[in-house]
């Protein structure tokens, strides 16, 4: 399902989208909200959506499953350019995600910033090699680990961090991670982690934390939601290694891990997506 409103004057488009995948995991609420801003004014008398195949205008609001819209512009001869952003939270939050991280800056300005970020990930390890192929290969991986667990909390207008909870489908303060089972990483991506970034290692498990805090047990599998699919409780190796090598260090957080932990061990759980499972 979708939602969609055009505001033709100022170029602007927005709604939400519902289209889920693993639609069982994820709260009833769950929506992926957007907001995109175009150069030009739209020209909204020849704008049509299709919706469930059938072809269907309204004055700016368009709904329903399948949706799909064809934008037309006052000056077809015009170059369009458009700014977009996403939010799990809302609209508002949408709007947020667009003036903090792209605002009025250029295509080639957010390009740079993005190599620039991948270049200072990447270079945390160096390698030699005459073989172009081995060293594509190596850093293609490397780039790679750094692509989940997925950062699933936002910045709010105060700079703080803020999530929509796949757990209970509220809307909460903290950092928040999903996209990523333990079975497997615990002893590959995630030791790398802890040497490469520690800092981030530490919101990781401060995340895995608030999953806990909000569903009552720790995560197996997120996608972004809990599913079952991983057995046993591979995410005890993740906050051991935190904990031993002193990347976590609150002790509130580390009573917290350890709870978690135990209750896993200890306590069988009626909803398979969560607690302890062999």
């Amino acid at each position: 399902d979708a939602e969609i409103e055009i505001d033709a004057k100022n170029g602007k488009v927005f709604g939400f989208v519902t289209n889920k995948i693993l639609s069982h995991a994820l709260p009833k609420n769950f929506k992926e909200f957007f907001v995109i801003e175009f150069s030009g004014e739209i020209d909204l008398l020849n704008t049509v959506a299709e919706i469930e195949n059938t072809t269907a205008k309204t004055d700016s609001i368009y709904s329903g499953k399948d949706l799909k819209i064809s934008l037309c512009f006052k000056d077809n001869n015009e170059k369009i350019a458009y700014k977009l952003a996403t939010s799990y939270i809302s609209l508002k939050q949408a709007e947020q995600n667009l003036k903090t991280e792209i605002s009025e800056k250029s295509i080639e300005t957010l390009s740079n910033e993005a190599k620039n970020l991948w270049n200072n990930y990447l270079s945390k390890i160096e390698i030699e090699s005459e073989n172009d192929a081995q060293m594509q290969t190596f850093y293609t991986c490397l780039w790679r680990t750094a692509l989940f667990p997925h950062t699933f909390h936002e910045i709010d207008e105060k700079g703080e961090k803020i999530h929509y909870s796949t757990a209970n489908g509220k809307v909460l303060k903290g950092p928040f991670y999903t996209d990523v089972g333990f079975w497997d990483v615990y002893r590959t991506s995630f030791p790398l982690i802890t040497i490469l970034c520690p800092e981030i290692y530490n919101d990781i498990c401060k995340g895995l934390i608030n999953f806990y805090k909000e569903s009552g047990w720790l995560p197996r599998f997120s996608a972004p939601g809990p599913i079952s699919c991983m057995p046993g409780t591979a995410i005890d190796m993740v906050f051991a290694d935190a904990v031993k090598k002193g990347i976590v260090t609150d002790e509130n957080d580390i009573s917290i891990m350890l709870e978690g932990m135990l209750k896993h061990a200890n306590e069988p759980c009626e909803d398979a997506k969560l607690g302890g499972r062999d």
